[in-house]
């Protein structure tokens, strides 16, 4: 299983309830495109959607790059799914492995202004619907932008959200960790 390597490097990754073990984020992972595996546990490949506190999953079939005005879902374990437009591919930024550059990417935006994603929902797909129980891999949610703060979506706890998001391309993550999509 893929997630941002910002997150929990080299540490045993819960629920955020804490209740259901995940997986152990692996060494090494990709700082320049903020990814990183999961180990562990037997994944199958799916992604869950809806709801942040849903139980339902579609089946992942394969994986493509990003195009700009294509409409994405981003799906944050702590925000669930929501739905927002590529407004920029191959973009790059600071910080997320800092000192390293990150990328390349692409940028989503929520076309509400919800907070589509926050704290706590980075590592968590990016996905485009091919009906309605199969989808493509296309990236994973790394950052949001500080300019675009919003009011969050689904399990608020105090987290900081955004409408305008960062992600990491997913051919460009496999590549670099040299890994299947199965």
């Amino acid at each position: 299983m893929l997630t941002a390597a910002h997150c929990h490097y080299g540490r045993d990754y819960n629920t955020p309830e804490g209740d259901l073990y995940v997986g152990t984020v692996s060494n090494p992972s990709s700082c320049t495109n903020d990814a990183s595996t999961l180990l562990g546990e037997t994944y199958s490949p799916r992604v869950y959607g809806g709801d942040w506190e849903g139980s339902s999953s579609v089946s992942v079939a394969g994986w493509e790059y990003p195009t700009v005005g294509q409409y994405l879902y981003v799906s944050g374990g702590l925000s669930g799914e929501h739905r927002g437009r590529v407004e920029s591919t191959f973009q790059y930024i600071d910080g997320a492995c800092d000192p390293y550059s990150t990328g390349p990417g692409f940028w989503t935006e929520d076309q509400e202004g919800d907070g589509s994603a926050g704290e706590g929902d980075s590592g968590g797909p990016v996905i485009r619907y091919i009906n309605s129980s199969t989808v493509k891999g296309v990236g994973l949610i790394s950052a949001g932008d500080t300019d675009e703060e919003a009011d969050c979506e689904g399990y608020d706890g105090g987290r900081e959200c955004h409408s305008r998001v960062w992600h990491s391309n997913l051919g460009s993550a496999i590549n670099a960790l040299d890994v299947t999509l199965q």
